[in-house]
């Protein structure tokens, strides 16, 4: 009997596994776990990511592509820009080369400016003759007077000039002008210098003549208001004349 209850008392008969035992098991279970979970990790050091665990950005092949092709684009930009500047320059240096815009605004070819630096800086010069181009308009005795003072005259025109020479017909494209050409009532057209006219003077408007845009000498009242023309020699004869005497 006293063996039998020693017994019952190291292995109760309740059913029931003592506490401290279930607690073990517990932890052996864990431990397991841990040591299952340190294998990985070995195996796996870091997975998806860094020593710290953050996970790698991918590397930017994208964004840099579409910066150079910005780049690019820009650049083909400035130099089409560049380029047309470029054009323009020259295109307005070659237009200059060929033509000089007098005062009225009557462009002048530069094969007729050839000579002219030997005329005063606000005429131009042509066969030996300066010419200016009044910028505004007076009758015919103001016209005159205007170019006295400049020791010039009212311009003596030729009908050969008027033919051969494309000159006139540029002038006249923008303005009529006041020549030197005048009569006394009923006499002939003469010129300020006093020679008879050999050109025609067309209409039967007054004493006084100028260029119309067809370059033909018409007739009109003295008191009319035009713009005008002077005409002298070019500076450089003067001078040979001087000389000369």
């Amino acid at each position: 009997m006293a063996g039998s209850e020693h017994d019952e008392q190291a292995h109760p008969s309740n059913g029931y596994d003592h506490p401290s035992s279930r607690y073990d098991h517990v932890q052996e279970e864990e431990t397991e776990l841990l040591n299952i979970n340190e294998e990985q990790e070995l195996q796996h050091p870091f997975p998806n990511g860094n020593a710290r665990g953050q996970e790698e950005e991918p590397e930017p092949r994208s964004y840099s592509k579409k910066i150079i092709a910005f780049a690019i684009t820009i650049a083909a930009i400035l130099i089409i820009i560049l380029s047309i500047l470029i054009a323009l320059v020259l295109s307005s240096t070659m237009e200059n080369q060929k033509t000089e815009t007098v005062q009225t605004g009557t462009s002048v070819p530069l094969n007729y400016q050839q000579n002219a630096f030997d005329c005063p800086p606000d005429w131009f010069g042509h066969n030996k003759s300066c010419y200016k181009l009044s910028e505004e308009e007076k009758n015919w005795n103001e016209s005159k007077n205007s170019c006295f003072l400049h020791n010039a005259t009212l311009a003596k025109i030729t009908e050969e000039e008027i033919v051969t020479n494309g000159i006139m017909r540029m002038f006249t494209k923008v303005h009529v002008f006041w020549i030197g050409l005048t009569r006394e009532p009923n006499q002939h057209w003469k010129w300020l210098d006093g020679k008879n006219a050999t050109m025609e003077v067309k209409g039967n408007g007054g004493d006084c003549a100028f260029l119309d845009d067809e370059v033909t000498a018409m007739s009109v009242r003295c008191s009319t208001e035009h713009y005008y023309m002077c005409k002298k020699p070019m500076l450089q004869k003067i001078l040979k004349e001087n000389r000369n005497c």
